[in-house]
């Protein structure tokens, strides 16, 4: 079987909004803002990647997902994804 990564933020959904409000005076990314489960709310589906994912994914492709988030982030995560796979 063949497989294909995909990575969460920036790839299956669009975190800028999330992003920007976490961006510190110094311009530096303030990681605990970014990475906070209640924010999540924010990012948005990439509807165009999500169908290319299904469409591989339905071909017979093995589909892995990938992230940098933290352990902490495992469920909130899980549970954004199951929303943006729906």
């Amino acid at each position: 079987m063949k497989y294909v990564s995909f990575d969460i933020d920036g790839v299956l959904v669009n975190s800028e909004d999330r992003l920007s409000m976490c961006i510190k005076p110094s311009n530096e990314v303030d990681w605990d803002c970014f990475l906070d489960c209640r924010k999540l709310f924010m990012d948005k589906p990439k509807q165009r990647i999500i169908e290319f994912l299904r469409l591989l994914r339905n071909r017979g492709f093995g589909i892995v997902i990938v992230t940098g988030r933290r352990e902490y982030m495992r469920e909130c995560t899980m549970n954004q994804l199951r929303g943006v796979l729906a």
